[in-house]
């Protein structure tokens, strides 16, 4: 099987490097140069070497053949936790071609079983994974497949203006475990007083992408959670003109604002 896989990485051509439309020119050469280098390293069975020549060049020209690459390395390794995630990794990407496609997922069947999986989903989905040691950085985001050492863990789950979430889990060596975490919204109060009683609709204008134009409604005073951002408020009430005003809504502060309608000219 390790002569297959030299065969299938010995065959790749130049095309591997070929570099998105808008990649500098010398990052392609630098690309080259780093592929040279780790196609040596792997045919004299420098494995680790290989790895870093490889982590190089995707770094400059990001490629799923890269990734196909590294995989074989870590396999020659032994290395099957990072084996298995780049190999999948791969079969994410958009390199279409029939042999090394069937060469990663016979991997992938073949690794299952040595290592322990953990499924991580969020709602919504984009949240940084920490695992146990947050100073290791991110294992990506979610939804992502993680491959852990067998024992417990604990997962950090952030994501941008959202509640942060700590998750423990168990992993087992040859099986795959589910966590999921809903992440809140990082909420602000906006507080609405009135001299006189009234009904305020509160509306999204703009600086909130997590609720529809109608937000909040009530009679005033009136206290209610909101997503950070800018809001238009339009306050009625009997015998005067319509209030209308903006409030900008920051998360964990509180806003009050007061709502002063003129009186209706008398008829």
């Amino acid at each position: 099987m390790k002569a297959l896989r030299a065969i299938a990485f010995l065959g790749l051509a130049l095309s591997v490097l070929v570099a998105p439309t808008l990649a500098q020119a010398d990052d392609a050469e630098q690309a080259r140069f780093h592929d040279e280098l780790a196609r040596g390293h792997y045919a004299a069975g420098r494995y680790e070497q290989a790895i870093r020549e490889f982590f190089q060049e995707q770094r400059l020209a990001p490629n799923p053949r890269v990734q196909f690459n590294i995989a074989l390395c870590f396999d020659e390794l032994d290395r099957e936790g990072d084996a298995y995630l780049f190999f999948r990794e791969y079969l994410n990407g958009s390199d279409e071609d029939p042999v090394r496609r069937r060469q990663a997922e016979a991997a992938i069947a073949r690794l299952e079983p040595r290592v322990a999986r953990v499924r991580v989903t969020t709602e919504p989905s984009g949240a940084s994974i920490f695992v146990d040691d947050r100073d290791h950085g991110s294992h990506g985001e979610s939804p992502r497949v993680l491959v852990l050492t067998p024992g417990h863990h604990t997962l950090t789950l952030e994501l941008e203006g959202h509640v942060a979430a700590t998750l423990d889990v168990d992993a087992a060596r040859g099986s795959e475990e589910s966590v999921r975490a809903v992440l809140p919204v990082i909420t602000g109060t906006l507080e609405v007083r009135s001299p006189v009683s009234g009904h305020l609709v509160v509306s999204d204008a703009g600086g909130s992408t997590a609720f529809e134009a109608d937000v909040s409604a009530g009679v005033v005073p009136l206290a209610t959670e909101l997503a950070p951002g800018d809001y238009v408020l339009a306050f009625s009430a009997e015998g005067h003109a319509e209030w209308r005003g903006l409030a900008r809504v920051t998360a964990r502060e509180t806003l009050l604002t007061d709502a002063a309608p003129a009186p209706s000219a008398s008829p």
